[in-house]
């Protein structure tokens, strides 16, 4: 991307395809749709282009992030009838598979510090390891936050997540 990358980055998504992006939940408002904006930094062809949201949905099921399905999708407009390139999406076995994954990458614009709130111009990248679901459920448990069977936990020494990563 060779623009500076908004502060008013909050969260990240996949575009699958069809103007339809997957972010999270908490990152949105059901419905709520008339200023958000989606923008594809690493797409060559709209990487300077504000794709319009034309509605927002949540996951059914979706209470708050301690609750699970923490998913939404956002129906964005096309641009001159076309949209970005779709991200490929896990084939059956692929996705059987990912239980037994040990290690999992995670990316994103999130913050690299906590102390600071300074969005970096490039995507990030981190290599996380599976986190058993015991040791997690120890963890977590005393935020209030339990694993439901569809969550998994992966960590490693000095790399993380921040806030802006999600979705």
């Amino acid at each position: 991307y060779d623009g500076e990358i908004s502060e008013d980055l909050f969260c990240g998504g996949a575009h699958i395809g069809d103007g339809i992006v997957v972010t999270a939940a908490h990152c949105v408002s059901d419905g709520h749709s008339s200023s958000l904006v989606v923008r594809f930094p690493h797409d060559p062809l709209y990487s300077n282009q504000d794709f319009n949201a034309l509605y927002v949905k949540t996951h059914q099921a979706y209470v708050d992030v301690t609750f699970g399905y923490d998913v939404a999708i956002i129906k964005i407009d096309s641009f001159n009838g076309n949209y970005p390139e779709k991200v490929n999406l896990l084939d059956s076995n692929q996705y059987l598979n990912l239980g037994s994954a040990e290690e999992f990458e995670v990316i994103g614009y999130g913050n690299t510090s906590l102390i600071t709130t300074v969005v970096p111009m490039f995507l990030q990248r981190a290599t996380l390891n599976r986190v058993s679901d015991s040791i997690c459920e120890n963890r977590y448990s005393s935020f209030g936050i339990s694993l439901d069977g569809l969550m998994m936990c992966a960590a490693a020494t000095g790399k993380d997540s921040c806030q802006g990563d999600s979705g």
